[in-house]
């Protein structure tokens, strides 16, 4: 198995870094998330690269096929911290959107007032605890089933909901389905 189709394979990688020459023993390295000070940072790169580093950022390859989304919603807001709907779209892992605490928490954004044909929705989980309340929340756009996020979700993990069918619609929603607040960190979708 190649390095990154490792990656691929682990819901807590959010990347690789390869080295041709090797380093530690070994040539592949993983971005777990969880773990060490990558914690609450994991994916995101900064300074210079070590020796002949290629790195590989997992659920950011797909830029041509990516949908701009704007003027997000939440159904609610926590009263203790703002934790607000356009924190999904804002590229920084580390602020979260939050529901209050009820069944049916929901998020939405538009997609700049146009139609677009949604194949697949990458959401990312919350890092800083908490990350099992994501499991199962509904992805729909226009109102039509896309699919659901895997059952079992972790602290700062990149889930993909690939639309049983592609879906032509103007707009995205994320909707919990559990007794809990819908949280996390980012998302985006994918599609013509």
């Amino acid at each position: 198995m190649s390095c990154q189709a490792e990656c691929d394979a682990q819901a807590n990688c959010s990347g690789v870094e390869w080295y041709e020459s090797g380093w530690n023993k070994s040539k592949c390295h993983l971005m777990l998330t969880g773990w060490g000070s990558n914690r609450a940072t994991a994916g995101q790169v900064q300074g210079r690269r070590w020796k002949d580093a290629v790195c590989y950022v997992k659920n950011d390859c797909d830029q041509s096929s990516r949908i701009e989304m704007t003027d997000p919603e939440q159904s609610s807001n926590t009263p203790y911290n703002v934790r607000e709907a356009g924190n999904a779209l804002d590229g920084q892992a580390k602020s979260i959107i939050h529901t209050e605490n009820n069944s049916s928490g929901w998020w939405t954004a538009g997609f700049n007032g146009a139609d677009y044909v949604v194949e697949s929705v990458k959401i990312q989980n919350r890092p800083d605890g908490f990350g099992n309340r994501l499991g199962n929340a509904t992805v729909e756009v226009d109102g039509q089933p896309c699919g659901t996020v895997a059952a079992t979700t972790v602290d700062g993990a990149w889930y993909t909901v690939t639309c049983t069918n592609p879906i032509l619609g103007r707009n995205i929603k994320v909707t919990s389905v559990a007794n809990t607040p819908l949280h996390f960190a980012e998302i985006r979708a994918f599609g013509k």
